[in-house]
């Protein structure tokens, strides 16, 4: 008779993988396709025990038809919205080596909260067209300030510099990191 402390091996093709319904339902929409598609490639190489995989850039380019820069930019979208995280690795001689992916409990991701809605770093685009509106915006500003209210523009740095002040007291997570 055989002793029950072994383990079968699970000789079985798996011709499917799984994700959860939060991903499509509440996720997709503020991760975008790319990074959607980057997310399917990894979880379809997972361990269905740790949760790790560890596909080339190459692969996932391949699997997914995006380019590499899209590639890499879905990965960092995937990395800001905690749904993975990646380890950077290199061999003992210093050469480098596939990054290791972990695949994260989506429940925590800081994206389902409503207040978390532009949580991902804008586009390049996006960063240039929120550049030019904040200058017109400051220009504006300056001009009412002195203007209208006869501020002095030591006044006006003050002012600045408390309003800069609460908005990094604000950005600032439960762990005591910085966003963005």
């Amino acid at each position: 008779m055989l002793e029950a402390n072994f383990r079968v091996r699970d000789r079985r093709k798996r011709k499917w993988f799984w994700t959860e319904n939060l991903i499509v339902d509440k996720l997709m929409a503020k991760i975008g396709v790319h990074a959607h598609g980057g997310y399917s490639a990894l979880i379809r190489w997972a361990d269905n025990d740790d949760q790790t995989c560890a596909p080339s850039l190459s692969v996932i380019m391949e699997k997914t038809g995006l380019t590499r820069p899209t590639v890499v930019k879905a990965l960092k979208r995937l990395q800001q919205g905690r749904l993975v995280a990646i380890q950077r690795r290199q061999a003992e001689d210093g050469s480098k080596i596939r990054n290791l992916s972990f695949i994260l409990d989506t429940s925590q991701s800081p994206l389902l909260g409503d207040s978390q809605l532009n949580y991902l770093a804008p586009s390049k685009n996006e960063r240039v067209t929120l550049g030019l509106v904040s200058e017109g915006l400051c220009v504006f500003l300056l001009v009412f300030f002195v203007v209208r209210l006869n501020w002095t523009l030591e006044k006006i740095g003050r002012t600045l510099a408390q309003i800069l002040e609460r908005l990094s007291i604000q950005a600032t997570t439960g762990q005591g990191k910085k966003v963005g």
